[in-house]
């Protein structure tokens, strides 16, 4: 990637959003200074295994805005919201 872009590439997005203790070290042994997970919860887990929102093409219009609005964000992150909640 770094070579195409002419610029590093220092971030890197889970296949599928699946990451845990040992690929988030893999990726950071490999020079990644930031990667991306899925989860239901955007808990912060440390910058190797931040979560981020899986926005998908069956996705209406509401369910995005609902997904992207500030309160949904905020409340994901924190202990109220459950880890299994999709």
């Amino acid at each position: 990637c770094s070579r195409h872009l002419g610029r590093p590439c220092d971030s890197i997005a889970y296949p599928y959003g699946e990451v845990d203790a040992r690929v988030a070290r893999a990726s950071a042994h490999a020079g990644y200074r930031a990667g991306a997970s899925l989860s239901s919860s955007l808990r912060h887990r440390g910058p190797m295994r931040e979560a981020r929102v899986g926005i998908y093409r069956v996705d209406r219009w509401w369910r995005f805005r609902l997904k992207m609005s500030r309160p949904i964000r905020i409340l994901r992150a924190t202990p109220l919201w459950p880890a299994s909640v999709r």
